[in-house]
């Protein structure tokens, strides 16, 4: 079909292919499906002689061979939109849909839900379509995150109220925040433990605003997989993803035994892989 495609567009110059979903073509990983039509040799032959240009679109690049990507010309990776971003994002949907909802609470979504823009114009419509406002918007993406396979999570902390002056920690967080504003350098690294509901995860987001940084976040759960190697690559990816963004990384619940249950090497891989000694 692809081969068809291809043949019927070549006489028109004003043509564009665009094959989206193309991990189906590879459904068995690295392996192209092996028949008379379609061999691994054909899509190569494809890539090379393309007669119009072609767009390929996919979920995950790693579902290709090697081989294959060498062969496009070009090959760009689409990643989540930092938080600034969001909020922006979900302010234009709220007023495209004539949902009458303050920034704040916008803002709050934005910093709750790390999900793709296609997710939350979707939980847009739904939440038009039902009459609700920033609950009924809440509970569409919300639901959405759920089939995903993800857990939502329950922080809607404002760095805008927390107060570092008022928590209990073994350090003068203010004093901490400034040295870190005014250090020429900021390749450092900070371990915050404490029960639930200390500040934790809202130091981190405080200490981004006032270093003038996006956040990235991710928890244990989003970072641990049972597969060998699996874990170190999105741990690296994780890091990959702070440093394009100049943004500021913080791993949630380091140390969950739900997140971490069933894992090879459990809480010690994770806390291992980001050069840290589990005590």
């Amino acid at each position: 079909m692809l081969r068809c495609a291809q043949r019927l567009l070549s006489k028109q110059s004003d043509a564009i292919l665009i094959i989206d979903e193309a991990e189906n073509l590879v459904p068995h990983g690295f392996e192209i499906r092996r028949d008379a039509d379609d061999s691994k040799v054909a899509l190569k032959r494809l890539l090379e002689s393309n007669p119009i240009p072609t767009i390929w679109t996919s979920n995950d690049v790693r579902c290709f061979d090697p081989a294959l990507l060498r062969r496009f010309t070009l090959v760009v990776e689409l990643r989540t939109p930092p938080e600034s971003v969001r909020a922006q994002m979900w302010q234009n949907l709220a007023l495209k849909n004539g949902l009458d909802l303050p920034p704040d609470a916008l803002r709050g979504l934005a910093r709750e839900f790390d999900q793709p823009p296609a997710l939350a114009g979707n939980a847009t419509i739904a939440a038009c379509l039902s009459g609700g406002g920033i609950d009924s918007l809440r509970l569409a993406v919300a639901g959405a995150v759920q089939a995903f396979g993800r857990k939502p999570s329950s922080r809607r902390t404002s760095s805008e109220t927390f107060d570092p002056g008022l928590t209990t920690a073994d350090v003068d967080l203010v004093r901490l925040t400034d040295r870190l504003i005014q250090a020429k350098r900021r390749a450092f690294s900070l371990l915050l433990s404490g029960p639930p509901g200390t500040g934790k995860s809202a130091y981190g987001r405080y200490l981004a605003e006032r270093l003038d940084v996006p956040v990235v976040s991710k928890r244990a759960s989003d970072l641990l997989n049972a597969h060998i190697g699996e874990s170190e690559k999105a741990i690296a990816r994780a890091f990959e993803e702070a440093r394009n963004d100049g943004a500021l990384l913080i791993l949630d619940e380091v140390d969950s035994s739900s997140a971490t249950a069933g894992m090879p090497y459990g809480r010690g891989k994770l806390l291992r892989s980001m050069n840290f000694s589990p005590s």
